[in-house]
Order: C-alpha cells, then sequence, then structure tokens
C-alpha cells in the first residue's frame, strides 16, 4: 500500500502585482492587462480594484520593442474589438477583445486599505496623509490614543517624483512609524536617509504581504517581526516617560466608555468601565493657578506666578527675542517664523504668564495672522 501524501501549499509572492504599480502613474489599467500580466494573481487583485468609468484605446504589447508600440485597440464593420499591432510588418498577433476587457480599472485605495488591514492586524484608519502618493492604511493598536501607524506610498510612472517632499506628511504622526513600498526599489537613497532621520520603518509590500492557495493576504514573517519591535518601542515610551499617560486604557476604549466628574476646581472623578481615579493637576500637566512665590529656574529670581511655574516672563521674553534673532530666513518669511517660534515656546511656559504676558501672546497671535496674508517677498524699505 503506497504511502499517502499531502501536498502542503505555501503562500507565494505578488511580485508582479508590486511591480506594475510601481510603475503606474494612476494605479490604473485595462482589465486585460491586469488579467494578462497577472494571471496566478488575478484572483487576488481583481476584488482590489474598481471600474474608472474610461475605456483604453490601446493595450499592452507582449514584448514591447516596435517604434509604434502599445497594441491600438480598433473597433470592426462587424462591431467586435481587436487590438491590432501598427508595426510594418505586424510584430504581435492581432487580440480578440470584449468591452469588458478594454475597460479600465483602477486600485480601490479603501479595498486596499481593509486588505492591507486584515492581513497585518490594524485597525483601518479613515485619516489620510496630506499627499496624493502617501496614505495612511491604518494603525497597530497598543493603547487607547497610541499605537503604531502604517502609510503606503505609490509614486509610480515613467519618471516618478522621488524627492523627500512625497514624504513630509509623515511627520504628523507620531513616532515610531512605518511605511510601505510597491517594491525594495520604489524608494531613491535620499527618501530612505530622509525616513531613517525622522523615525519611519520602511519595508516593500513585496515583502511583507503574500498570498496563500484561496487568495487571501497573510503577512509574512519579517512584516510580524518588524511590528512586533515597533508595538514593543511604543509600550515602553508609555511606560518609561515622564510625560507618559497617567492613565493606560486599552487600545478599544471609546470616550462613551468614560465619565468625568468636577469634584473641585482642581480635582476629577474619571470612570472607566466600572474603575474609578481620582485626578489633581499635577496628574495632568498642569498646576493650579494664582499667586505662588517661584523661583525661576533660568535666572535664579524670585516672581509671583501660577503654582510650580519655572520661568520668570522677562526670561520667557528674552528666550523669545533670542528665537527671533536667530530666525534664518529673511522678511516677511523670518518674521513668521519668529513669530511662530516665539508663540510655541510661550504656549509651552504658559505657568509664567501673567495676565498682560497673556494680552502679549494675543497680540503675537494676531500679528502672525496678519503676517500670513502678506507676500513671501522680503517687507520692501524704499515703497510707501
Amino acid at each position: 500500500m503506497g504511502e499517502l501524501q499531502l501536498e502542503i501549499s505555501r503562500p507565494f509572492r505578488l511580485t508582479n502585482f508590486w511591480e506594475t504599480l510601481d510603475q503606474l502613474a494612476d494605479t490604473s489599467l485595462p482589465e486585460v492587462d491586469w488579467r494578462g500580466g497577472h494571471q496566478k494573481e488575478w484572483p487576488f487583485i481583481k476584488p482590489l480594484l474598481k471600474a474608472a468609468g474610461k475605456t483604453a484605446s490601446s493595450i499592452s504589447c507582449p514584448s514591447p520593442s516596435g517604434p509604434n508600440c502599445p497594441r491600438r485597440v480598433v473597433e470592426l464593420d462587424d462591431g467586435r474589438l481587436v487590438a491590432e499591432c501598427q508595426d510594418t510588418p505586424a510584430v504581435c498577433k492581432r487580440l480578440d477583445l470584449t468591452a469588458q476587457c478594454v475597460a479600465i480599472s483602477k486600485l480601490d485605495r479603501g479595498k486596499f486599505a481593509a486588505m492591507v488591514c486584515k492581513a497585518l492586524d490594524l485597525a483601518v484608519s479613515t485619516k489620510k496623509a496630506g499627499t496624493d502618493g502617501v496614505f495612511h492604511v491604518g494603525d497597530r493598536q497598543v493603547a487607547a490614543g497610541r499605537g503604531v501607524p502604517v502609510f503606503a506610498l505609490f509614486q509610480g510612472g515613467s519618471q516618478p517624483e522621488k524627492s523627500v517632499v512625497a514624504l513630509e506628511a509623515l511627520e504628523k504622526f507620531a513616532s515610531p512609524r512605518l511605511l510601505l513600498v510597491p517594491t525594495s526599489q520604489t524608494l531613491s537613497s535620499d527618501q530612505k536617509t530622509y525616513l531613517g532621520r525622522t523615525g519611519t520603518t520602511h519595508m516593500a509590500f513585496d515583502d511583507a504581504i503574500f498570498c496563500d492557495d484561496v487568495h487571501v493576504a497573510q503577512a509574512s514573517p519579517a512584516i510580524t517581526q518588524i511590528l512586533d519591535r515597533l508595538v514593543t518601542e511604543v509600550s515602553q515610551t508609555l511606560q518609561a516617560t515622564p510625560a507618559g499617560l497617567v492613565w493606560q486604557m486599552p487600545a478599544d476604549a471609546r470616550w462613551g466608555d468614560v465619565k468625568i466628574a468636577f469634584i473641585s476646581d482642581e480635582v476629577i472623578n474619571v470612570t472607566f468601565r466600572g474603575e474609578t481615579r481620582r485626578f489633581e493637576p499635577s496628574h495632568l500637566g498642569g498646576f493650579a493657578t494664582g499667586d505662588y512665590m517661584c523661583k525661576c529656574m533660568t535666572c535664579g529670581g524670585e516672581f509671583t506666578g501660577d503654582k510650580r511655574a519655572m520661568t520668570c516672563l522677562p526670561c520667557v521674553a528674552d528666550r523669545i527675542d533670542a528665537a527671533r534673532s536667530e530666525a534664518q530666513p529673511s522678511g516677511y518669511d523670518g518674521l513668521r517664523q519668529a513669530l511662530a517660534e516665539a508663540i510655541e515656546f510661550a504656549e509651552q511656559d504658559w505657568q509664567a504668564l501673567t495676565p498682560e504676558g497673556d494680552a502679549m501672546l494675543d497680540r503675537w497671535r494676531a500679528a502672525l495672522t496678519f503676517t500670513a496674508s502678506l507676500s513671501d517677498a522680503s517687507p520692501s524699505s524704499g515703497d510707501e
């Protein structure tokens, strides 16, 4: 009696799919090209596409080499559609088509993000980064409001723009963060350097997501290890940082689960799923207002301010003047930058501000709003 042999299928790579996305400027192709170039991957790709409402006028050639590639879509007298080589003599065979074949399909980012989130165990995000190429796919949740944000970048085309400008939107999100790109060749060396400097890990989709025998996306061991490492970094930050969370709630916590009761001007009770904790200003990073005797950590002098204030108003003003004088850009750009830095610093040291200081801060904000409407050119000293 022969031995029973079980054939175990292993997940396979979607290399053709990722390379195609890396070449397309708008992630769209006629259906015949999606199917023809990705026969093994087509059952996986098809659910991720949506109709673009357009039809193709040309179809790619199997071996593009002639001066008139690609093949042109032609409607014959009897109504049939064919793709014909335009070279003489013809290099490629005529291809019979249907209307569905020439219908252009485009990658549906919503469906794509849902696929990635399911494979990598991410919470689907509704947020978007600020460029067309980069978009926020989802987050690996660690605690309520904290996790590892995961992004995707498509910057394809015959001559893609590979500057760091496309990546600047990532800095609006907390690090560590993860950027997934189609292939290992997608990013330029400058982009890789920028990502490393700004705390963004990157990896190719080709190495991160495989496909099983029933065409379901699977996380590779490599991406699993990377996400586990980034989750550990976030967890350690929450535990070790003095400015960490005062109450680390689970990742599935919602505002509807939280109740806040004001016990006094300086005390609140917070209840979450049956557990209540008491918080005072010192727990939440703030201190009581009033006329307290404080010692300035900059000049050593004593001043009257809010409880535990560490900087007197004159020292705050000195820091602001220094920030203004160090501003590198000229003209209105320099003025805007100096004002923005001054406002940011003053808001961080808000305990030191008296009512007069608050009024001064309001004037700075108004000035910043006004300069935002001015030309970026330097102010002219010769014109009225």
